[in-house]
């Protein structure tokens, strides 16, 4: 073979070779990216997640009715997510007017109604256009569900709950989102429909940062 045609041969060999080293390195992981479909959280914040597992949380607001949309379909995911998925809610504080649901989730929560309480207190606020809001109307809705006043105020008044409901607040301010519903994976990034497009797409972002994050933090495979 001519020297030239050597030549010719090894660069066409070598341009091979590259697009197989990129086609190699392009894989699922560049499915989503940082800053469009979801932003990274710094400094990172702990989770409560046991080793082997990766923490999801979600915040919501009950008020908020992107939440209200949003939970029928979260609820559908949690019942499907991959084992290694701890998921938790935290209920956002913005202002004043949020903290009387964030004791209400607690108390939920305290008192062991959190799967009855839960969808109920959303249908009452967004489909039966009810007032809820302030610590007696949360009451009489708590009572309307079988709950007795003098064990909800109990509650709801708490140290426990009201510890809950600051940590929530901190929370809130340490993920640094800017609204709800917003979804946070293993205290390192957040996403919310504004980022993924849509909350059918916002629940693939956070199934891909999950099996991301198990990989790389864990070394284990799903």
């Amino acid at each position: 073979m001519r020297p030239e045609n050597m030549l010719l041969l090894s660069r066409t060999l070598g341009a091979f070779l590259l697009t197989l080293l990129v086609a190699s390195t392009t894989s699922a992981t560049d499915k989503f990216f940082v800053g469009k479909d979801f932003e990274q959280i710094s400094p990172i914040v702990k989770t409560q997640a046991k080793k082997g597992k990766v923490e999801v949380v979600e915040l919501f607001w009950y008020g908020c009715s992107h939440c209200f949309a949003f939970e029928t379909e979260i609820s559908t995911w949690e019942k499907q997510k991959p084992e290694f998925i701890e998921f938790r809610r935290v209920p956002a504080i913005f202002d004043r007017k949020w903290v009387s649901h964030a004791r209400a989730y607690y108390t939920a929560e305290k008192l062991g109604v959190t799967k009855i309480v839960h969808p109920k207190l959303f249908e009452a606020l967004h489909t039966k256009k009810q007032i809820i809001y302030t610590e007696s109307e949360l009451a009489d809705f708590f009572e309307s569900i079988g709950v007795r006043k003098e064990d909800f105020t109990a509650a709801y008044s708490s140290f426990e709950v009201d510890t809950l409901t600051r940590k929530a607040m901190a929370l809130t301010r340490s993920y640094g989102i800017g609204g709800v519903p917003s979804m946070i994976v293993a205290g390192k990034f957040h996403s919310s429909v504004r980022h993924a497009g849509s909350s059918k797409n916002l629940l693939n972002v956070i199934d891909f940062l999950a099996h991301r994050e198990l990989k790389i933090d864990h070394n284990l495979s799903p």
